[in-house]
């Protein structure tokens, strides 16, 4: 049977990155810095925040789901190409390395980091290490991991359907096995036969 990634890595995978946002929002906090500036609203920018929290509160719930229960990525329906070992497999390198890079953006940008967008306050901006090659990599480093979690999670659907077919296997031969132990065992005929017979030499007149 092909061995697909383990239900567990997705929830992994926002694990680190969430643990990464906590220390980090630790360490402003000891700074005497907020680091979390959800202040809410009906503008552009709460609507941004509110769809972030969605997106976050929605992928931890089908990881959790996912980790606990694989089926439940049959939700997804048949992918048919993604569906595919090798590409489940590059989704979990992919979203490891997804939520690398979200942990060492998020230190990258030193003080200035921040959950939200605040209203009234001006930091520096940021334009050394990461940032000289990505505007926000925190952000694009969520995408990558987002995207190894949809292929681990579209692997998960044929891994399902292999996890069946195997039990089903395993079912029937357990069924047949017990069917051989019913049968009674079968006479030896060809003892039986060959004993009504006289001997050769008798036969021969010897």
């Amino acid at each position: 049977m092909t061995v697909f990634p383990p239900a567990w890595i997705p929830l992994v995978i926002l694990v680190i990155a969430g643990a990464s946002s906590t220390w980090r929002v630790v360490q402003l906090k000891n700074r005497g810095v907020n680091a979390i500036v959800v202040q809410g609203g009906s503008d552009l920018r709460a609507l941004l925040e509110r769809l972030f929290g969605t997106i976050v509160v929605g992928t931890t719930l089908f990881c959790v789901a996912f980790a606990v229960h694989r089926s439940i990525a049959a939700q997804l329906g048949d992918i048919g190409l993604l569906e595919v070992p090798a590409l489940a497999w590059c989704g979990v390198f992919l979203g490891a390395g997804g939520a690398t890079l979200v942990a060492f953006a998020q230190f990258d940008m030193g003080a200035s980091w921040r959950i939200g967008v605040p209203r009234n306050e001006a930091n520096p901006l940021v334009t050394q290490s990461l940032y000289r090659v990505s505007r926000n990599p925190i952000y694009l480093g969520m995408l990558i991991a987002l995207a190894g979690i949809f292929l681990i999670a579209a692997g998960g659907v044929q891994s399902r359907v292999q996890e069946q077919q195997h039990g089903a296997r395993r079912q029937k031969t357990k069924m047949h096995k017990q069917k051989l132990r019913r049968v009674p065992a079968s006479p030896r005929r060809f003892s039986s036969l060959s004993s009504s017979f006289p001997p050769l030499p008798r036969l021969l007149g010897v």
